[in-house]
């Protein structure tokens, strides 16, 4: 009933019904993609986040009026802005300035990004917006600074980035965190044919349990590399080597 009457408004009418008692038709008058930019201004000033939210969704919602959102009270208005297509680059780099870390997070996330953009979530305090960026950038010149990135959570991000070369997935093969090393040699898996062997056994002597725990459960390990890992020092490791047909 009431999407019938709102579906059935005029333009010229939308402002009337912007303003109705229901917030079930104001969300359908926002939700409506005729909707005019002056209606959608008005509504995101609307005390319902509901309808709020509609309009941070809504791909005809003017920049101006995305940036008045950027720091709206509910998250589902916030993170709503990141993914509208509206969002040009003037609402991105306000998106940059946001206290709101997880709403700059999905900004690094998304594709398509202008470089200058990508230059600011390249600086950004965050490690969990750099990671974002490391496992989705399209740009191989950052690309290589998130891999070189000092936290570990970034470089291990930016290993599940398609674009990761097997020379810098073997760099990080000798990381100096275990957890970064172990991530480094399980995104090598579909390559391990092509991995050098002295790498493999040298992984298998890892100082790190979760690296050597890493590499006896890969596939296709070398039946060299097993046999050293089932003489592991961690009976775990040994069991898991020897189950997958390596012998001390």
């Amino acid at each position: 009933m009431i999407n019938r009457r709102v579906q059935s408004a005029t333009v010229g009418e939308l402002a009337a019904l912007a303003a109705d008692p229901s917030r079930a038709v104001r969300v359908a008058v926002a939700a409506r993609p005729d909707a005019p930019p002056t209606v959608l201004r008005l509504l995101a000033a609307d005390k319902a986040w509901q309808v709020r939210e509609a309009v941070s969704q809504h791909p005809g919602v003017t920049a101006e009026t995305l940036i008045g959102l950027i720091a709206d009270t509910a998250w589902q208005v916030r993170w709503s802005i990141p993914d509208n297509p509206a969002a040009d680059v003037s609402v991105q780099h306000a998106l940059c300035d946001s206290p709101d870390a997880d709403q700059r997070r999905m900004l690094a996330e998304r594709p398509g990004r202008p470089p200058e953009i990508t230059a600011r979530l390249l600086a950004d305090p965050s490690k969990e917006v750099r990671g974002g960026l490391a496992e989705n950038t399209t740009d191989p010149a950052a690309l290589a600074r998130l891999l070189a990135d000092p936290e570990p959570r970034v470089r291990m991000g930016a290993l599940a980035n398609r674009l990761v070369t097997e020379a810098q997935r073997r760099e990080l093969t000798r990381d100096r965190i275990a957890d970064v090393r172990a991530t480094a040699m399980i995104h090598r898996a579909a390559y391990l044919a092509a991995v050098p062997e002295e790498d493999l056994l040298r992984l298998a002597r890892d100082r790190a349990v979760s690296v050597r725990t890493a590499l006896a459960g890969l596939p296709g390990v070398p039946r060299t590399v097993l046999d050293l890992l089932a003489s592991d020092p961690d009976q775990a490791v040994a069991d898991l080597a020897r189950s997958r047909g390596g012998r001390p």
